[in-house]
């Protein structure tokens, strides 16, 4: 439940903040980037930066 949320919470972030991804793993609570990539991954299929590609398509 509490790794759902912060990849939610990260998706939010990588969504709404050009901050680079590391910055985004370590604000929501991940201190080891690979480890963030493996769980972002499991959790949705999906890099974080393939994940930023696919919102910034989506925006207008």
């Amino acid at each position: 439940m509490v790794k759902k949320l912060l990849i939610a919470n990260a998706c939010r972030l990588l969504a709404q903040t050009d901050d680079p991804i590391a910055s985004v793993s370590l604000g929501v609570g991940y201190s080891n980037l690979a480890n963030f990539n493996r769980r972002f991954y499991a959790e949705l299929d999906m890099t974080p930066s393939r994940y930023r590609r696919l919102d910034a398509d989506d925006r207008p």
